[in-house]
């Protein structure tokens, strides 16, 4: 008996592995309980733990009494930076949850870091 085996195509999966990551210590911090008008300050650190060049193309903010001074914009692998976030409680009241959306060339492309208080 004969067979026959006819191959239609053959492809090459190769896993992409070589990607950068940004890895933070803390990806959310509770102020606790705070007072309008207070300008609350944290630092957020940050590593690249990827085989790339981390590239941060661009960081927003869900509101305008929340920004942000970022050290390095560019990282290679192994390299840390931080991220300053600057918390304005003047118009907040209640329980307030602000965060900040990181687009870059890591691989599911955005990360999100936030920052919590009570505002009394």
């Amino acid at each position: 008996m004969e067979r026959k085996i006819e191959i239609q195509s053959v492809s090459l999966v190769k896993k992409d592995s070589s990607y950068a990551e940004m890895k933070f210590q803390k990806e959310i911090h509770d102020f606790g309980a705070s007072q309008k008008g207070n300008l609350l300050t944290y630092e957020f650190t940050f590593t690249n733990t990827g085989d790339e060049e981390l590239i941060i193309e661009k960081i927003e903010s869900d509101c305008g009494c929340f920004s942000y001074e970022i050290s390095a914009m560019n990282l290679k692998p192994g390299e840390t930076a931080t991220i300053k976030v600057i918390l304005d409680t003047a118009t907040q009241s209640g329980l307030t949850v602000r965060k900040l959306i990181i687009y870059s060339n890591i691989k599911n492309k955005t990360k999100q870091i936030s920052v919590t208080t009570e505002v009394k």
